[in-house]
């Protein structure tokens, strides 16, 4: 007589399961933007001392004490534990004032007679190579103690190519930045999720529309957070269980 053994149907699952690797970042290789930083400040602080030149200090959060520029590959955890000095307006970018007085940038509506509106900054980020499945955006904002300057909203496209001309899925229009509490010492990072991933990326551009009434827009760090695919371990082992399943003995 002969039996069949299986193993459970529960391990079965288990063993199939795609074990996906923690998240990780993207650092920008290079950028730039449509409107002239003022003086100061710079876009490429955006990415922390990349190649372009310049950059902030992020440290660690936790007392760890140390600066990283965060670079591709670092763990999204860690990018969401990690916080940025205040300073004026250097380690930061933004844009020339409207007016001379409490003017908001993006209406021109203020102290005396109404001023022209800014210019909303377009910034265009270049990846280092083709990326898939980016999830989210990270940001931390314009770390200046005005935080009526701090952006509150923007528009994100993403490309396939490095000139930022092929489009990839949708345009994001989110309004989800953060204010940073007057009373706070450091910057925080906002994760900004996206309700689809997007692949084959190497390039985005991401345009400042609001801020909390200043009279400038600012930004501190960008960078994107991307999902790996399921190890090769891990579908190695959905492969062996699947086999054993079907392995006949005799009794």
């Amino acid at each position: 007589m002969k039996k069949k053994t299986t193993l459970s149907a529960l391990a079965l699952t288990v063993s199939l399961t795609a074990v996906h690797a923690a998240s990780t970042i993207i650092n920008p290789f290079s950028v730039s933007v449509d409107v002239a930083a003022s003086a100061g400040s710079s876009a490429n602080y955006l990415l922390s001392g990349a190649q372009s030149g310049g950059g902030s200090s992020l440290t660690t959060d936790g007392g760890a004490g140390s600066s990283t520029t965060l670079a591709t590959g670092t763990l999204t955890s860690v990018a969401l534990n990690t916080v940025e000095s205040l300073d004026n307006v250097a380690n930061s970018y933004v844009s020339p004032p409207v007016g001379t007085g409490t003017y908001n940038y993006f209406t021109g509506e203020g102290s005396g007679a109404s001023e022209t509106p800014g210019t909303p900054p377009t910034f265009t980020f270049v990846l280092d190579g083709s990326f898939d499945n980016i999830d989210s955006i990270i940001i931390w904002n314009y770390t200046h103690n005005n935080e009526g300057s701090q952006a509150s909203a923007f528009d994100l496209t993403f490309y396939s190519d490095a000139g930022a001309t092929t489009q990839v899925g949708d345009t994001i229009t989110a309004g989800a930045i953060g204010e940073r509490a007057s009373s706070a010492t450091v910057e925080a990072p906002d994760q900004i999720t996206f309700a689809s991933t997007y692949s084959g990326v190497q390039s985005f551009t991401l345009t400042l529309t609001d801020n909390y009434i200043g009279n400038r827009v600012g930004l501190g760090e960008v960078r994107l957070t991307t999902i790996p695919e399921p190890s090769s371990a891990a579908l190695l082992l959905g492969l062996v269980g699947a086999s054993f399943a079907f392995v006949r003995r005799r009794a």
